[in-house]
């Protein structure tokens, strides 16, 4: 049952979905957050923000979210509903773990003075704001993006063995992430 259920839900639409709570959240709510509650790794909201205006960046937001769901569901097509049941929980836990960690790790870094006087969000909106995208975008960037290319330009440049690249590119891209944070 519980090998069914791991097997049923790997799929990469599965996950698309899993963040899709954390991209709403963080989306969104930059609308009422302060400027403080933006990722430092977020590239892209202020360029967004200035260049669309706030109804072209909710059209851009409203889009995202529209485009992940028709991804699963065109993957999903023909079990579209046991998909979603089998989703759904996923979908919970993984904005109730991503919130709860962001917040505890926004807690902790405040209280151990790692945050800058700058950066120090103001209301319970800020912190969830930032806990949300904080998250995701590092995971986006580090994870999705940095590691892969990383990984397959060791493979395919370097010619280094397909395992030894992905664990020196996992390796790597682990410490520019701690170099990033460090910065």
């Amino acid at each position: 049952m519980v090998q069914h259920y791991h097997r049923a839900t790997r799929h990469p639409a599965t996950a698309a979905l899993a963040i899709l709570p954390l991209a709403l959240i963080y989306g969104i709510g930059l609308l009422w957050a302060s400027p403080e509650a933006r990722s430092g790794v977020d590239l892209i909201t202020g360029v967004a923000l200035s260049r669309l205006g706030i109804q072209g960046y909710i059209a851009i937001q409203s889009a995202i979210c529209i485009g992940i769901i028709g991804y699963a569901i065109y993957h999903f097509r023909g079990q579209t509903l046991r998909r979603a049941m089998l989703t759904l929980p996923i979908i919970a836990e993984s904005a109730a773990y991503g919130l709860a960690m962001g917040l505890i790790i926004l807690h902790v870094m405040k209280e151990q003075h790692l945050l800058g006087p700058l950066l120090i969000p103001g209301s319970l909106l800020d912190w969830t704001v930032l806990s949300a995208g904080a998250g995701l975008h590092e995971e986006l960037i580090f994870r999705l993006l940095l590691l892969p290319f990383m990984a397959l330009t060791l493979e395919k440049i370097v010619a280094m063995p397909k395992p030894l690249a992905w664990g020196a590119a996992t390796i790597g891209s682990s410490l520019i992430f701690a170099g990033a944070h460090h910065l």
